[in-house]
C-alpha cells in the first residue's frame, strides 16, 4: 500500500533461483487490481495510474491505465492493468480534466509508490489520498528525500538482477570481395557451392576451397534517381471476436411487437397471430437502404413487453410461430440481410416454467436454485406468497414482474446455452443482443461465447452496457461488442448545444480506454428517445447521421428514424411498458420509397435517377446517401485509422480525419447557421500532405420537409471529401 506516510526501506540481496524466476516471468502474467478512494473531485475530472514501464504509460498520463468510479461507493475508483511476474514498477495517481494527450493534470504527491507482482495471478492494492495532495506536475513532487531514494534504489536493485534481455546483434558487415563472389554464385553453381558447404561442414578436419582472385571492374559513373518508397498498404480491421459481416455491416433495428402493432399483453392461450409475415411487404425496402443486418428486439413468447419471457423455444404467438421465422432468415440471408436475436438471459417472466414451478412448490420446487431466493420479506425486492410458503426473490431493478436467474446455477445455465445453439444452428440466425449484459458476470459471457462459438464460428455477441467499463466482459475470449451509450448522448446533444468540444471530448476517451473494440454505435433505440425528438432543429438530423456511419464502430438505425418519427419515454399510453411505447410505434408503409431509393443505388448516371430522388424525404435520402457512401469505401469508413486527439474543432463546426496507407478522407461538419467560404484546416493538417488532391465524394441537398426539394437552401451542412483510394 503507497502512501507519502509511510516510510519504505530498500533492502536487497540476490533473488533465490534466479533462473527459475526469469522462465516463470515469462510465463505467467499478474492482473493488478487498483483501487483508491480521491476526496474533492469536480465534474468531468477522472483519477488514472501512471508509473514506469509500458504497462502505465512510462510516465505520461495519457498513456496510463484509467480507472472507473464506483456508483454508490463514495469517491471510490477502480481499475485493473496486466504485469508481468516478478516485475518491480513505480506509480502514482494521477487527476486529469480531459482526455487528450494535452488535458491538464495533477499529480499525487510524495514518492512514488512501489508496486512487485510475484507468482500470483492477481494482486490488489488498496489507496487512499486527500485532494490537497495533488500538484501540477511529476517533476514538482519529486522532492530528494530519503522516501524516494529508497524507492529507487528498490528498482535499480531489481533491475540489477532482473534486467531485461539485450537487443540482437547487429548482422556483420560483408566485404567487398565476398560480395562479389556471391555474385558470381547463381543457378547450379550456388546449389553447388551450398552442397559443397553442407559436406565440409560434416568433415573433419575442414578442407578449405581455394577463392579465385576478384575481378577488378571499370569504374563507371552511375546518377541513381531518388527512389520513391512504395504506398503503404490499405489495411482491414480485424477482430477475433466479430466477424467481417458485422464490422463492415449497417444494422437496422425493429422493435417486432411495435413495428407490427400486436396487443400489448399475451394470455398464452390465444391463436397465433403470424404478424411477422408481413416483414416480406420490407424487404426491398431494407435492400435499397442499404440494410446487411436485421436486429430484432425481443420476440420470444412473452406476457407483455417481450422483456419478460415465458418460453426461449418459441416465438410470441403475437408474432408467428418458429416455422416462420426460419423462412424469414433464410429469405433475409438470400437478399444478403443476416438477422441477430435479441437475448434476455438475466431475467425471465413470472410465466415461465421455472418461476411458476416456484409459486407451485415453493423452496421445494425443483427451480428453486433457478432464482435467488431469501425468507424474510426485506431481503430481496421480490416477494411471492404460495401455498407450500412464502419466499423473497431477487428482480431486475426492483421489477417484480422480471425475477432474476442465477446464471452461477449449473442448470440454469445449460438452459440458456441451449437456447443459444437452437437459435444459432437450428433456425439460422447470425449472433445476439444480449440484455443488460452489464448485470451477467464475465465468467459467465465467456462460457456463453465459448457455446456460441462451436455452434457457428462467425456469430457476433453484443453485450448491453452503459455505465460500466466496457472492457469487463467485452474483448478476446469474451462478447465481441458493447451498445456504445458513452458516446450516443453527445452525438445529440453537441448539436443542440452548438458545442463540439463535447463530442471531441467523448471521441477522445472512447480512444484512450476502447479504441481496439469495434462499439455498436446509435443514436435511437427502443430505450431512448427518438432522433427526431431529440434534435432542436431537424435540419442535424444530417450531422447526427453523418457521424454514425462515417465514424468509428458498427452504426445501428432504429426503425422509422430515417423517416422522421417521434417518441420519447413515458410519452406513451401502455401501462405495461411505463409509457415507453411512444418509441415502439407501428411502421408506416414505405413500399413507394422503393423505387426511388433503388434509383439512388445506380451508378449508370439514368437521368431519371435524380428525379425519382427527389420523391423521398429529405431524412431518407441522406440515410440513403450515407449508407452507400460507408459501403463504397469501406478500407476508410470501416478500416481507416480516427485519431480523435487530431480533430479541428469548435463550437459548430468539426473536422476529422480517416486513413488507411495513403488514402484519406476529411469529414467536416458545420452545424451553425452560416455556410463557411473557407476552412483552413489547421487542427488536422498534420495527417494531410500538401500535394494531396480531393474530390467532393458526398452530395446531399440542403435540408426540405415533406417529399419535394427546396427552392431555398436550409441552413447547417456536413460535407466529405475524399483522396482516390489509392492514390496520396
Amino acid at each position: 500500500r503507497g502512501g507519502a506516510q509511510g516510510r519504505l526501506v530498500a533492502s536487497c540481496r540476490a533473488p533465490h533461483g534466479v533462473a527459475a524466476v526469469a522462465a516463470h516471468k515469462a510465463s505467467v502474467p499478474t492482473t493488478v487490481n487498483f483501487e483508491v478512494r480521491v476526496e474533492g473531485l469536480t465534474f468531468g475530472q477522472f483519477v488514472c495510474v501512471v508509473g514506469s514501464g509500458e504497462t502505465l504509460g512510462d510516465w505520461q498520463p495519457h498513456k496510463g491505465v484509467p480507472l472507473d468510479y464506483v456508483e454508490g461507493e463514495g469517491n471510490l475508483w477502480k481499475g485493473s492493468a496486466v504485469f508481468p511476474s516478478y516485475e518491480l514498477a513505480e506509480y502514482k495517481y494521477v487527476i486529469r480534466s480531459g482526455w487528450a494527450p494535452s488535458a491538464e493534470c495533477w499529480w499525487q504527491d510524495g514518492p512514488n509508490n512501489v508496486l512487485a507482482t510475484n507468482a500470483s495471478q492477481e494482486i490488489a492494492v488498496v489507496d487512499h489520498w486527500e485532494r490537497h495532495q495533488w500538484g501540477r506536475s511529476h517533476e514538482e513532487n519529486m522532492v530528494k528525500d530519503v522516501y524516494v531514494e529508497a524507492s529507487g534504489a528498490a528498482v535499480e536493485a531489481f533491475v540489477t538482477w532482473e534486467p531485461p534481455p539485450p537487443p540482437p546483434p547487429p548482422p556483420e558487415p560483408v566485404s567487398e570481395s565476398e560480395s562479389e563472389s556471391e555474385e558470381e554464385l547463381s543457378g547450379s553453381d550456388a546449389d553447388a557451392a551450398l552442397a559443397t558447404a553442407e559436406g565440409d561442414a560434416a568433415d573433419e578436419p575442414a578442407k578449405k576451397k581455394k577463392k579465385k582472385p576478384a575481378k577488378k571492374k571499370p569504374a563507371v559513373a552511375v546518377v541513381e534517381e531518388p527512389k520513391v518508397p512504395p504506398p503503404p498498404p490499405l489495411t482491414k480491421r480485424e477482430s477475433a471476436e466479430v466477424p467481417e459481416w458485422a464490422l463492415e455491416g449497417t444494422i437496422y433495428q425493429i422493435y417486432p411487437l411495435g413495428f407490427f402493432d400486436a396487443e400489448p399483453t399475451n394470455d398464452h392461450t390465444g391463436p397465433v397471430q403470424p404478424r411477422l409475415a408481413k416483414i416480406r411487404e420490407y424487404y426491398d425496402y431494407f435492400e435499397a437502404l442499404g440494410v446487411t443486418i436485421l436486429q430484432f428486439s425481443p420476440l420470444f413468447e412473452s406476457d407483455t413487453h417481450g422483456y419478460d419471457t415465458a418460453d426461449y423455444f418459441q416465438i410470441d404467438r403475437r408474432l408467428g410461430d418458429v416455422a416462420l421465422m426460419k423462412e424469414i432468415v433464410a429469405e433475409l440471408k438470400e437478399r444478403g440481410i443476416r438477422v441477430v436475436l435479441d437475448g434476455v438471459f438475466n431475467h425471465t417472466g413470472p410465466s415461465h416454467k421455472a418461476f411458476l414451478g416456484l409459486q407451485r412448490n415453493g423452496v421445494h420446487s425443483e427451480y428453486a436454485g433457478w432464482y435467488r431466493l431469501a425468507a424474510r420479506r426485506n431481503e430481496l425486492p421480490g416477494w411471492c406468497e404460495s401455498a407450500e410458503g412464502c419466499f423473497a426473490y431477487d428482480c431486475w431493478e426492483g421489477h417484480a414482474m422480471l425475477p432474476e436467474l442465477d446464471v452461477t446455477n449449473h442448470d440454469v445455465k445449460q438452459h440458456i446455452f441451449d437456447v443459444a445453439r437452437f437459435w444459432l444452428c437450428e433456425v439460422g440466425v447470425a449472433g445476439w443482443r444480449l440484455d443488460v449484459a452489464y448485470e451477467v458476470s464475465a465468467e459467465f459471457w465467456s462460457e456463453f461465447r465459448n457455446v456460441c462459438k462451436e455452434a457457428k464460428h462467425d456469430c457476433w455477441l453484443v453485450g448491453e452496457i452503459i455505465h460500466e467499463n466496457y472492457n469487463t466482459i467485452v474483448g478476446d475470449g469474451m462478447l465481441g461488442s458493447a451498445t456504445n451509450y458513452q458516446l450516443s448522448k453527445a452525438m445529440w446533444s453537441s448539436l443542440n448545444d452548438l458545442n463540439y468540444g463535447e463530442l471531441t471530448w467523448s471521441m477522445q476517451r472512447e480512444q484512450a480506454l476502447y479504441s481496439h473494440l469495434p462499439l455498436l454505435n446509435f443514436v435511437g433505440n427502443h430505450d431512448v428517445a427518438r432522433i427526431a425528438s431529440q434534435l432542436h432543429q431537424p435540419q442535424h438530423y444530417l450531422h447526427a447521421t453523418a457521424f454514425l456511419l462515417l465514424a468509428r464502430g458498427v452504426p445501428s438505425i432504429y426503425y422509422g428514424d430515417e423517416l422522421g418519427m417521434e417518441g420519447r419515454p413515458g410519452e406513451g399510453s401502455c401501462e405495461f411498458c411505463g409509457g415507453d411505447d411512444a418509441m415502439r410505434r407501428p411502421m408506416p408503409d414505405v413500399s413507394h420509397l422503393v423505387p426511388p431509393l433503388q434509383a439512388l443505388s445506380r451508378t449508370d448516371g439514368a437521368a431519371s435517377a435524380g428525379l425519382l430522388a427527389r420523391q423521398l424525404p429529405w431524412s431518407v435520402r441522406v440515410t440513403k446517401e450515407l449508407i452507400k457512401l460507408r459501403e463504397t469505401y469501406p478500407e476508410l469508413f470501416v478500416h481507416g485509422e480516427l485519431d480523435s486527439n487530431v480533430i479541428d474543432h469548435t463550437g459548430t463546426r468539426m473536422a476529422l480525419v480517416r486513413s488507411n496507407g495513403n488514402a484519406r478522407v476529411v469529414i467536416a461538419f458545420n452545424s451553425g447557421h452560416e455556410a463557411e467560404h473557407e476552412w483552413r484546416l489547421e487542427g488536422v493538417k498534420e495527417l494531410l500532405r500538401p500535394d494531396t488532391t480531393f474530390v467532393e465524394c458526398l452530395t446531399v441537398p440542403a435540408y426540405y420537409s415533406g417529399s419535394a426539394e427546396p427552392t431555398t437552401p436550409g441552413g447547417g451542412a456536413a460535407g466529405v471529401s475524399a483522396a482516390e483510394r489509392m492514390g496520396a
